[in-house]
């Protein structure tokens, strides 16, 4: 079975909840726009999502919790 990387990230999630917070299109379409004051809609890559969540993402929830 071939998951996508946000089920992926959900799973992560689930187990643990303070180190991985929850992403999905809606997450970063809101993280796009206070980062970058744009929206560029859905990302088709799972690595590129993969990228912004571990090399981005986190860090940017962790500052703002």
């Amino acid at each position: 079975m071939n998951t996508g990387i946000i089920w992926k990230i959900f799973l992560l999630h689930i187990i643990d909840p303070k180190r991985y917070p929850i992403f999905d299109q809606h997450v970063y379409r809101a993280y796009d726009f206070l980062t970058k004051n744009k929206t560029i809609g859905i990302l088709s890559s799972n690595k590129r999502k993969e990228d912004i969540y571990f090399s981005e993402y986190i860090s940017f929830f962790n500052k703002l919790a």
